[in-house]
């Protein structure tokens, strides 16, 4: 990882963590849930479909959903329970997972509150200088998945573009970085310093390749 990135990412890395816990917080309201949920499979009253023999699918699905549902909540569980005790990286396992039981559905609000806490996790263990390479090419996935849910709004979503640039910078795909970066200077007025400040890093790197 360059040194300049190292310097950006401490810098910038509390704002970045605030952005991505409230995003965290926001998915776990009920109310939010049902909205999401709304919006990801569409509303289909079952007075509409009883007496019939789609009744009897969607009876299926109900129960296959319920079984996924419980299974999300045991690993999301565990993973804050990990989190919590500072074992980060299980942790991270253990929100991979959530995800992976359900990878198509991104509205899904635990998916989203997975992702957000994996990211989050990601970010404390590099200001705790166990930031490993391996690590980028998972945070740029994540982050991209948050990104393209489309359900994050500015100024917020500014925040995981940051990350999402830092992870590009660390393995080397600059223009993507600085891509990224463009977008947080245009969302967020609150992280423009930080975001010209590493942009300018970047293209210093880029020049002495």
């Amino acid at each position: 990882m360059i040194q300049k990135t190292k310097d950006i990412l401490k810098k910038a890395i509390g704002a970045v963590i605030i952005v991505i816990l409230v995003i965290f917080v926001f998915f776990s309201n009920s109310k939010n849930k049902e909205l999401l949920k709304e919006k990801n499979t569409g509303s289909k009253e079952l007075s509409d479909i009883e007496n019939t023999k789609e009744y009897e699918k969607v009876e299926e699905v109900k129960e296959k959903s319920s079984s996924i549902k419980d299974q999300k909540a045991q690993y999301f569980s565990l993973a804050t329970e990990q989190m919590q005790k500072g074992d980060f990286r299980s942790a991270i396992e253990n929100f991979q997972k959530v995800v992976n039981i359900d990878p198509g559905n991104n509205f899904e609000p635990q998916n989203i509150r997975a992702l957000s806490g994996e990211l989050s996790l990601y970010l404390v263990l590099a200001r705790n200088g166990d930031y490993r390479d391996s690590d980028n090419k998972r945070i740029i996935d994540v982050t991209t998945k948050i990104i393209d849910s489309g359900i994050v709004n500015a100024p917020d979503i500014a925040g995981i573009y940051f990350a999402r640039g830092t992870a590009y910078a660390t393995s080397k795909q600059y223009d993507k970085a600085i891509a990224d970066l463009d977008i947080v200077i245009k969302l967020d007025p609150s992280m423009k310093e930080e975001a010209l400040d590493f942009r300018e890093g970047i293209l210093r790197e880029k020049g002495g390749q």
